[in-house]
């Protein structure tokens, strides 16, 4: 038996549950030394009611609430607080760790590094429901648990399927999938009846809820390993980021600005919003590094493509490089890749905000790679490639002859690329 146990239930149908169809509740029981149980019951985002029960009434009623359409929400918890129907996490001081890992004593490095943690809370804590753990260092949910990364895939495949539906008219099938959704990242719609259109009445909610996914992958990705148990010898937690950051001098900045420049295009939002690079810096990821080294050097041709990011991913890109991204994604036009593009501004549009639908950010960040993209098929259209096309080494979509209006270029294997600079936008 664990110690901590969630289940929430988000339904727009009548149950026993929930008679009007209105049904965003949790329960939470939490295992006390003395073996019985705090049990917590409420609408999810709200305090709830807490009183404490025994054994027998929590197997009960949690036998009750299961048959009644709640499931039960993998969680983790601190290490120490017992197990859990999850994975346990270590403690850290995330913060600090990323600044000692990436900086390495460099102040101005440290600055930045810092800003780049708080910058990723604060738009967290105050554009989404999440909040900060200072225990852990991880975002909790609303029902405060920390899910895992199981469960936060499986949001990702929901998250793929409700971007295909959110343009389209209501229908019981939006409705489910918006609460299977939130029956694995509980969130607070007050008392709103949980249908597709009161969680995500646009694409900008969507893009919302694809932020806080990112933010709880982040997190997980920030973790130190787990504690080891008292009879265990003790061992050196394994580095999260092997990252070396060097500014770059005036000259390759220079150099920057101007393949920014000309590869730009006057239509797109970050353009007429005026960003310019600011600063940059030399970047290597060392596991990215000695993968291309493996792999994508031994091809040629090789191209230096622009990708964009939002802030808050930048720490996790830190942390596990480019990857490719194990959920279905309506957003990926030609299949399962890593994406770059050639025109500076159609990159750094993601960085700034605009693709989404989101919230702009004025200072963003964009990271310029070197990709080797081989021989390239050109597609006359969107497709669905888990891999190059035999005899190709990746997918190059043209403008004019693929369905896009910008140039995208796709490779299938993380280790085809490398980053090699980081570049900091801003306003004129």
């Amino acid at each position: 038996m664990t110690d901590v146990i969630y289940l929430v239930c988000a339904t727009t149908g009548e149950s026993s549950t929930s008679k009007h169809g209105n049904s965003n509740k949790m329960h939470k029981w939490t295992r006390r030394p003395d073996g019985q149980w705090d049990h917590t019951y409420g609408r999810v985002g709200t305090p709830g009611v807490t009183h404490t029960v025994s054994e027998s009434k929590m197997q009960s009623k949690m036998a009750e609430a299961l048959r009644n359409g709640y499931k039960q929400v993998e969680v983790a918890a601190d290490v120490g607080s017992g197990t859990v129907n999850g994975p346990a996490v270590a403690k850290a001081d995330v913060r600090q760790k990323a600044i000692d890992e990436i900086a390495g004593g460099d102040k101005d490095l440290a600055k930045f590094v810092g800003m780049l943690v708080d910058k990723n809370t604060r738009e967290i804590t105050t554009g989404t429901t999440l909040k900060l753990d200072t225990a852990t260092g991880l975002f909790k949910t609303d029902g405060g648990i920390i899910v895992t990364r199981k469960v936060v895939d499986e949001a990702r495949v929901l998250l793929g399927q409700i971007k295909k539906l959110v343009s389209l008219p209501g229908t019981k099938d939006q409705d489910q999938v918006a609460c299977d959704y939130m029956m694995r990242i509980p969130t607070d719609i007050g008392r709103n009846r949980p249908t597709f259109r009161n969680v995500f009445p646009d694409k900008a909610a969507v893009d919302k809820q694809e932020q806080i996914l990112d933010a709880l992958l982040g997190s997980l990705d920030m973790l130190a390993k787990p504690a080891a148990k008292a009879d265990e010898p003790k061992v050196e937690a394994k580095k999260v980021w092997s990252v070396t950051m060097t500014p770059t001098d005036a000259t390759e900045l220079k150099r920057i600005t101007a393949k920014f420049h000309s590869t730009a295009q006057g239509m797109h939002a970050a353009v007429q919003a005026g960003l310019v690079p600011k600063r940059a810096w030399q970047l290597s990821i060392s596991h990215m590094d000695e993968a291309f080294a493996a792999d994508g050097a031994m091809i040629t041709p090789q191209h230096e493509l622009w990708h964009g990011t939002r802030v808050g991913n930048l720490l996790s890109i830190f942390a596990r490089g480019l990857i490719i991204p194990p959920w279905a994604d309506a957003g990926r036009m030609f299949g399962d890749g890593v994406y770059f593009a050639p025109s500076s501004s159609k990159a750094l549009n993601y960085s700034y905000g605009y693709w989404g639908g989101g919230g702009r950010d004025a200072t963003c960040y964009m990271l310029l790679n070197t990709v080797a993209t081989g021989r390239d098929f050109t597609p006359s259209g969107p497709g669905s490639w888990k891999a190059a096309p035999t005899g190709y080494d990746s997918v190059w979509a043209r403008s004019g002859k693929s369905g896009v209006q910008n140039d995208e270029v796709i490779v299938y294997r993380a280790s085809q690329a490398k980053i090699t600079r980081l570049i900091e936008f801003g306003a004129k």
